[in-house]
């Protein structure tokens, strides 16, 4: 018996960097931890099909990894051939789609994308993982605190309150009404959102959610440290 971790990131690359453990190394840490399945993430470059997204990821990962693996979809260039090529994914064994709310430069989805997109894989029995925060809030705040030279670690989470996640999963949740789907809020990081999940599920929409230790461990406090940067 061993664990499935849902959410992993080998060899991500965002925003200029890369994320530290590539196939190889991460799944021989998840081995050694116990787990022996992950889900990861397959990025979808501008310009690129899902499907062919998918083959390259493939090659990527097959020849590396060390345990079991399966791979979400990030899809971040939404458009008519995209949107006729996911029930053909999901019938490769890609089954979930992270689509994002925030990140505009790199990510971002409209509203309408991600109602297409979530009324597309319920046809064919997909599931959406939402990253949910409110994209022009967080500009908004954050221009307004840079103007204000609040630049300390600890404005970081001042820039993107708790409302911003609650509106942002409230809002995801209406899309998947109206669309009929699941919805899946991945790293969900406040109580506020929690509850909007919660009112959701005790109206019987299949609305699911995660989170992660730090979320549940640490607090605003940590900013403040000689280190608070590295808390972000």
């Amino acid at each position: 018996p061993g664990l499935i971790d849902g959410h992993t990131h080998m060899e991500m690359p965002f925003m200029g960097t890369v994320s530290s453990d590539d196939f190889y190394q991460g799944t021989i840490a998840a081995a050694c931890g116990g787990v022996t399945t992950i889900v990861d993430f397959a990025l979808q470059p501008r310009g690129e099909t899902i499907l062919n997204t998918y083959r390259d990821w493939r090659k990527k990962a097959d020849p590396k990894v060390c345990v079991d693996y399966a791979l979400h979809m990030i899809i971040r260039d939404f458009n008519e051939t995209n949107r006729k090529q996911i029930g053909g994914l999901i019938e490769e064994g890609v089954t979930s789609f992270k689509l994002f709310m925030a990140y505009k430069k790199e990510l971002y989805l409209d509203d309408g994308a991600i109602y297409s997109i979530m009324a597309e894989a319920v046809k064919h029995g997909g599931v959406i993982g939402l990253h949910c925060e409110n994209a022009d809030l967080i500009e908004c705040f954050s221009a307004k605190l840079l103007s204000e030279g609040k630049v300390e670690a600890e404005y970081h989470a001042k820039s993107r309150p708790a409302l911003v996640e609650a509106e942002s999963v409230q809002r995801g949740i209406r899309l998947a009404e109206m669309s009929g789907s699941p919805m899946y809020v991945v790293h969900m990081s406040t109580g506020l959102a929690r509850d909007e999940i919660k009112q959701a599920a005790d109206r019987g929409l299949p609305v699911y959610s995660e989170t992660c230790p730090h979320y549940l461990t640490f607090t605003e406090e940590s900013y403040r440290n000689p280190n608070g940067n590295r808390y972000i």
